[in-house]
């Protein structure tokens, strides 16, 4: 009589720790987005935090007089927790006549588009900064604008999210300010690090259009978790399928504008 081992069975526990491994290695802007865990756990699907707006450009002050004093205000912003879900059914014909483990694959495409919705979320948060500057992407003159535009003096850790095509023309045209990865040591923030400009992290992303770049720095946008990655499965056992879906609980917004630049080509106009 044949016995039904674990390998002829899909494991969640041991497929969910897969999936949150491969959510490590193909995040862009979740691996920089500070992340919060104390909604695990508690009730409703909302909650109101507060966002720190920013204070304004700098300004011309005359030689002798009183530069003058913005305030620093926060506002509250409410925050809907948001689920992101993928789900792949597959066929016993489909899973015994199929070459090499369909259901390790559905797992790792779970992961995939579950990587992809949270890191899309964050890029809409990170879009949503009325900080802003004009110019070509490709020249260190823009990105030495954008970084001026932060109006401090402490060059805090900084990345730059550009399109692949942009980021190889910058490479070539910084010559001397470039920094090579392998160069950076500890220094480098994540996986995936092109090189660094002027102090700030290059990370290609096909996720901007060619001619547009998001300067930010840590703690310009926040990950509410709710309830991480969870993976399901059942069987239809009147089809004979089975069933796979994955899914994550989490609110992302951005926290704190004045630290998150949004670059545009100079010719396009800006939200």
């Amino acid at each position: 009589m044949a016995t039904t081992k674990r390998t002829n069975l899909v494991i969640p526990e041991v497929m969910a720790a897969m999936v949150n491994a491969e959510l490590e290695n193909k995040m862009r802007f979740t691996n920089f987005a500070d992340v919060d865990t104390t909604l695990v756990g508690q009730p409703g699907d909302s909650v109101t935090m507060p966002a720190y707006e920013y204070s304004g450009d700098a300004v011309v002050v005359p030689e002798g007089e009183e530069i003058p004093l913005d305030l620093l205000e926060a506002s509250s912003r409410s925050v809907t927790i948001q689920k992101i879900a993928k789900g792949i059914e597959l066929t016993d014909e489909a899973l015994l006549a199929a070459f090499g483990d369909p259901k390790g694959e559905a797992a790792r495409q779970i992961a995939m588009a579950i990587a992809n919705g949270l890191d899309n979320s964050l890029l809409t948060a990170l879009q949503t900064t009325s900080l802003s500057t004009k110019g070509d992407v490709k020249t260190v003159d823009t990105i030495n604008t954008a970084i001026e535009a932060f109006n401090d003096e402490d060059l805090e850790q900084m990345v730059l999210y550009v399109n692949p095509k942009d980021a190889s023309a910058l490479r070539k045209a910084a010559t001397n300010d470039w920094t090579k990865p392998a160069e950076l040591g500890d220094d480098i923030l994540m996986t995936g690090v092109f090189g660094e400009l002027l102090g700030a992290q290059v990370i290609r992303t096909r996720k901007l259009a060619e001619g547009e770049a998001i300067l930010a720095k840590r703690g310009a946008v926040k990950v509410f978790l709710k309830r991480d990655t969870l993976i399901e499965t059942d069987r239809d056992i009147t089809r004979k399928t089975t069933v796979l879906t994955g899914d994550k609980h989490f609110a992302s917004y951005l926290f704190d504008e004045s630290k998150a630049i949004k670059i545009t080509a100079a010719g396009e106009t800006t939200p």
